[in-house]
């Protein structure tokens, strides 16, 4: 909840890879602070084409907060399918 800091750039020459989501109905954090952050962070690579080469953001309509919490959207996905997809 603190980090803060837009530079990724040691997770990103470490060849990291990052799916970065939150649920728009999240009652317990702002999504609109994840928004803001990824901005921060497109800002600082230069560009958002740059930035999704390793970090990508997804906002889930009507998404609580994590998985069983109130809300009319999806909550259960599998993100770790979704991530060897991308790095492979």
């Amino acid at each position: 909840m603190d980090a803060t800091n837009p530079d990724l750039s040691a997770f990103q020459k470490a060849g990291g890879k990052l799916i970065f989501w939150h649920g728009w109905a999240d009652s317990l954090i702002s999504p609109i602070r994840s928004v803001r952050y990824y901005k921060e962070v497109v800002r600082q690579n230069g560009s958002l084409e740059k930035t999704q080469e390793f970090i990508r953001l997804f906002m889930v309509p009507g998404s609580g907060h994590c998985w069983g919490m109130p809300g009319k959207g999806p909550d259960l996905f599998d993100p770790l399918s979704a991530m060897d997809k991308w790095i492979t």
